[in-house]
């Protein structure tokens, strides 16, 4: 793909990737179910079976080679940087039945990953693809690590991206059928892909969308430590996105200054995006901004 080179390895899925996120991000495209697992049989008229990826450091592993009948499975992370963790391993599953398989009704959906493939792919192919996906260039040509197979990691990163950058991260999987696990959003099973398989062995490029959307993951995350420190039983997601946006685009960094605004426009409805600032706003520090802010609703400005 035209990057060479590794400066550092790093955790994609763990670094804050200071990207705008946009509004409404969530993607009509994507098929939702609110609690049923319902794994296709064939995309456009071909065949696939479907390969379970269930997270290993919960303790679940001994209980799946218990549960396993004759299933092939194996670690992901044997033959890649991660070997020596192979107990904390998530292990990949080749089901049973196109799909069909009893086992998915042990599997708990707040630990697995499903990926689909054509019938004529093997296990090995899957894994080889699964594990060269472990591996991304992101923003300063930099080698990192993506925790895709986290599932909460790939709520996000899954259903939030663009729907050709999801597709396209794919690469020999059809789709994937993921879990939603969006502090901001009701889970539920979300499918993502077109259908089409084409093997894709470069190092994956992380995409714009896709960057956003772990972003949206670490606001998220912070936003709902700040509710926690706050004392904030229900949290208005719509407005606390606005906030993080506000503070990005008027230079508010300091976590007190952006905890006093989260706190000030929760409790007054406030919401960001239908502020127009004036040109002497701007030129204000962030203390300050966030007073004349106050006073303005106050005086019902």
């Amino acid at each position: 793909m035209g990057l060479v080179g590794t400066k550092r390895w790093t955790s994609v899925s763990l670094k804050v990737l200071r990207t705008q996120v946009n509004g409404g991000m969530e993607r009509s495209d994507d098929k939702v179910w609110a609690n049923m697992l319902n794994l296709t049989h064939e995309y456009h008229g071909q065949a696939v079976n479907w390969y379970a990826v269930v997270r290993g450091d919960t303790g679940l592993a001994a209980a799946v080679y218990q549960w396993i009948d004759g299933h092939q499975i194996e670690p992901l992370y044997l033959m890649t940087v991660l070997e020596t963790l192979q107990d904390e391993s998530p292990l990949v599953i080749a089901l049973k039945y196109g799909g069909g398989d009893p086992l998915t009704d042990r599997l708990p959906p707040e630990q697995t990953l499903y990926f689909s493939a054509p019938a004529q792919v093997s296990l090995a192919e899957v894994l080889h693809q699964l594990r060269t996906r472990m591996v991304v260039y992101f923003e300063g040509n930099t080698t990192g690590l993506l925790h895709y197979y986290h599932p909460q990691v790939a709520s996000y990163f899954f259903t939030l991206a663009a729907a050709e950058e999801t597709s396209g991260w794919l690469g020999l999987c059809c789709s994937a059928m993921v879990y939603r696990q969006q502090l901001s959003e009701p889970p539920g099973w979300v499918e993502v892909g077109d259908g089409h398989s084409e093997a894709d062995p470069d190092v994956w490029v992380m995409q714009p969308g896709q960057a956003q959307a772990l972003a949206r993951l670490s606001e998220d995350k912070t936003i709902a430590a700040w509710a926690q420190q706050s004392d904030i039983r229900e949290i208005d997601w719509l407005c606390q996105h606005q906030v993080t946006r506000f503070c990005d685009n008027h230079n508010i960094q300091a976590a007190p200054l952006q905890n006093q605004l989260r706190l000030w426009a929760q409790q007054n409805q406030f919401y960001l995006d239908t502020f127009q600032p004036e040109e002497q706003f701007l030129a204000l520090q962030p203390e300050q901004k966030i007073a004349q802010l106050e006073q303005r609703v106050a005086r019902g400005l």
